[in-house]
């Protein structure tokens, strides 16, 4: 189990990614990006948090270069850590309309029990997240989320294909009773 922060909005993979203390030990010199977390997090035992702490006011969007990583074990992506968070997303990750059918969060196999939440997902080919690794993916949470959407929340920035997918996949909480709990999946292609 372990812990880290993102701390740029840089979509680069230049520190020690073969577990969550190693990355925290050598982060490449320019702090920790969301790439870096998730292929760190998969090389680490249980369940682990990611959380949020960059610098600056406002909107933090992330231009996602290539297809982030899979995620192949159970973590708690938590855009509400975010020290500008009150109450609507303000951590965006741009597909920037990229390749062909890239996906924004892929959920595969072995993360069961992963909770994405606080995100701005838009702009991506493909679906915005995607569950999609049968019987070891199951019983996610999504929260709090803004999918296919712009930073504004008021504005269509689609995603290419679906808001939120889940194939083969079992126990899902998508939403929740209270507002911030809330999906807002809008705009997106299909």
């Amino acid at each position: 189990v372990g812990a880290v922060v993102i701390t740029n909005t840089n979509d680069l993979a230049n520190g020690t990614t073969t577990s969550i203390g190693a990355l925290v030990a050598n982060d490449g010199g320019d702090g920790i990006s969301l790439r870096e977390a998730i292929l760190a997090a998969n090389n680490t035992g249980g369940a682990d948090y990611i959380f949020f702490n960059i610098a600056g006011a406002g909107v933090q969007t992330i231009n996602v270069l290539t297809a982030l990583p899979t995620i192949t074990g159970a973590v708690v992506i938590d855009g509400w850590s975010s020290p500008n968070y009150a109450g609507s997303p303000v951590i965006e990750l741009n597909g920037g309309n990229l390749g062909s059918l890239v996906k924004g969060i892929a959920l595969g196999a072995g993360s069961s029990g992963s909770t994405i939440r606080g995100l701005i997902i838009n702009r991506f080919t493909g679906t915005g997240i995607e569950i999609n690794g049968g019987a070891t993916s199951n019983n996610h949470t999504i929260q709090g989320n803004w999918i296919g959407l712009d930073a504004t929340g008021t504005a269509a920035s689609a995603n290419g294909v679906k808001g939120i997918y889940g194939l083969n996949s079992t126990g899902n909480l998508i939403g929740g009773t209270t507002a911030a709990q809330r999906n807002v999946i809008s705009g997106n292609t299909q």
